[in-house]
């Protein structure tokens, strides 16, 4: 069994969905929880070529999805900001780049 699938079993167990990029060099694996009001999607990106986890995160009532062979798209409905919390927020949707490893810019 693949080093992606093992680690998502561990932390997911059996609710997966895997989504290689375009040259299967990086994979996304996301789990989703629903509850009546809300969609949870936990989520990592795995390296295969190198065998790790390059990041994590989850999103509520958003989506995770290959924007091209390097990025991954990452949109979150945004909840209700309360007080001084908007400057401090992470943004409710962002693009990561798998080469660079950071989130490069807002998705919009």
């Amino acid at each position: 069994m693949e080093q992606y699938k093992m680690i998502a079993a561990d932390k997911y167990q059996n609710n997966v969905r895997y989504s290689l990029n375009d040259d299967s060099t990086y994979v996304i694996c996301t789990s989703v929880t629903k509850s009546v009001q809300l969609k949870i999607t936990r989520f990592f990106i795995f390296d295969i070529a190198n065998d790790k986890v390059l990041f994590e995160d989850s999103v509520i009532n958003g989506s995770v999805a290959w924007l091209n062979a390097t990025q991954v798209q990452i949109y979150s409905q945004p909840g209700i900001v309360k007080g001084d919390e908007s400057e401090t927020a992470a943004p409710g949707s962002y693009i990561f780049d798998v080469v660079q490893q950071k989130r490069i810019a807002p998705a919009g």
